[in-house]
């Protein structure tokens, strides 16, 4: 995208700001097509407006949010995103029982006072205004993505398990993480040797700190010298990384497509919609993912995916007879041909 704006800039003798709004608005329509082929081919019978929660998103976006109509009606650029230039909303399934589809959902969210990312119950950007921009009120942001969240004597004694390395389905095998075979697979992740060693480098510190645990690790490298810029190690959350101030900071100040992202997988899946989404939102050069099997995964994005098509197209498959496994790697096979993502297994 970034090369696009550039190319753009040159030939028509305007600036590279300018190109790359005209480059991202014709991205975003063009996946915001491609969301409505996939909507068809699943049999969605209406689509909802998702905008971002943060206190930069356009009064249309705004008042869009969380509206919902029948699939006749999509038009992007008219009822559907992009409703203006550097446009950021997409769409979504929509289902009146989707808590019973999907389960109980939350929304991410730009705290207004720090910017960093806290989580909230699903709600539009008008009741999110509502309650949290008006009064500027951190504490409260965190406290409502922490509400519902209860903590039994057994939850805590699972979270010491994780601490301490006892779940026996994603105890890493040392031995081989160690191996040549292992190492030489790094020798192929990019065409930058210093890059690949680093990466090889984290990948075994964090497959061996989080060795029997749900727990993640995260690394983000320089993609030019190799160099680590920043680091997670100490979530507690399973299955999720949470990105301090600190690394916002430094991943906000790298130039865009310049920073390659590593971070371990306990339960050994492929990419999932939240790691493409954090790929594109952040432009990383390219992410990948090291499974406590031994497995490798890369992937890219320069389009963000619905979650709900994405969870939809996974059940699909279940329901047909896959694996967790078979059914998230077709899932993302099927993004694939509509969406400008891409994956694939370093080997």
């Amino acid at each position: 995208m970034q090369d696009s704006a550039k190319a753009i800039a040159k030939d028509f003798n305007t600036t590279i700001n300018r190109a790359a709004t005209l480059v991202y608005t014709e991205t975003a329509h063009a996946a915001s097509m491609a969301q409505k082929e996939g909507f068809e081919e699943l049999g969605v019978e209406e689509f909802e407006i998702v905008a971002t929660l943060d206190n930069v998103t356009s009064e249309i976006c705004q008042e869009m949010d969380g509206k919902h109509l029948p699939m006749s009606e999509f038009k992007a650029g008219v009822t559907a995103p992009p409703f203006h230039p550097n446009c950021r909303s997409v769409t979504a399934p929509y289902f009146e029982d989707s808590e019973e589809i999907f389960g109980v959902t939350e929304r991410a969210a730009r705290d207004p006072e720090t910017g960093k990312t806290v989580y909230v119950d699903d709600m539009t950007y008008p009741e999110w205004k509502e309650k949290f921009v008006k009064n500027l009120d951190t504490k409260n942001i965190a406290n409502s993505a922490k509400s519902d969240i209860m903590k039994t004597g057994s939850d805590v004694m699972a979270l010491e398990n994780q601490r301490y390395g006892r779940n026996k389905d994603t105890a890493i095998n040392h031995n081989y993480i160690k191996s040549g075979e292992y190492r030489r697979k790094f020798d192929k992740a990019t065409s930058n040797p210093k890059v690949n060693k680093s990466l090889y480098d984290c990948a075994k510190k964090a497959l061996t700190h989080r060795s029997g645990t749900l727990l993640e690790d995260m690394y983000w490298i320089d993609g030019t010298t190799g160099k680590v810029i920043a680091k997670e190690l100490d979530s507690t959350e399973p299955r999720k990384i949470k990105y301090s101030n600190s690394t916002k900071e430094k991943i906000e100040s790298a130039d865009a497509y310049s920073i390659v992202a590593l971070h371990s997988h306990p339960s050994s899946m492929p990419p999932s919609a939240d790691d493409f989404n954090s790929c594109y939102d952040n432009k990383y050069q390219i992410g990948f993912v090291s499974c406590h099997n031994g497995k490798l995964f890369a992937y890219t994005s320069e389009q963000k995916i619905s979650k709900k098509l994405y969870e939809m197209y996974i059940e699909n498959f279940i329901e047909s007879g896959y694996t967790d496994y078979e059914a998230q790697i077709e899932t993302l096979k099927k993004l694939i041909i509509n969406h400008e993502i891409d994956f694939w297994e370093v080997e």
